[in-house]
Parts: C-alpha cells; sequence; structure tokens
C-alpha cells in the first residue's frame, strides 16, 4: 500500500539526492526512521539509577516559582 505525502521542494530534492538509481523513497526514508527509533530506544532507562528525574522536578519546581508560575501550572 502506498500514500503520499507532501513535502517542501528542498526536502523533496535532499531525498532524492540520498536515492540510488533503483531504489524508491521508502528505500531512503525507511532506514532513517530506523536510526531514529534505535536512538531513543538506546537511551531509554539510561538514568534509571540516578535521581536525574527528581533533580529535573525540583529545578521545575523552583524556576515556576522564581517566575511566579506556581500557582497557576501544574507539577
Amino acid at each position: 500500500m502506498s500514500e503520499r505525502i507532501c513535502v517542501f521542494e528542498s526536502t523533496y530534492a535532499e531525498l532524492e539526492s540520498l536515492r540510488g538509481a533503483d531504489e524508491t523513497f521508502d528505500d531512503v526514508v525507511s532506514p532513517l526512521l530506523d536510526g531514529r527509533h534505535r536512538r531513543v530506544h538506546t537511551g531509554a532507562g539510561y538514568w534509571r539509577d540516578s535521581d536525574a528525574s527528581e533533580c529535573a522536578r525540583q529545578t521545575r519546581v523552583e524556576l515556576k516559582r522564581d517566575v511566579g508560575l506556581e500557582r497557576c501550572c501544574r507539577d
């Protein structure tokens, strides 16, 4: 099954330049998306055994307090 997507001419030109003579645009785009998914999955759980999430949460609370948003925005 195929679908159509709209892209800027500059994007089309970039994809066209990456496409080999016997390749489809899907052959060009699929590996780009696979690489993106791999990068996201590689980083998943990286901070699991640290207090980074709590530090980020506390920093967010402090920043909101400093600019006067602690009453109008949930944490």
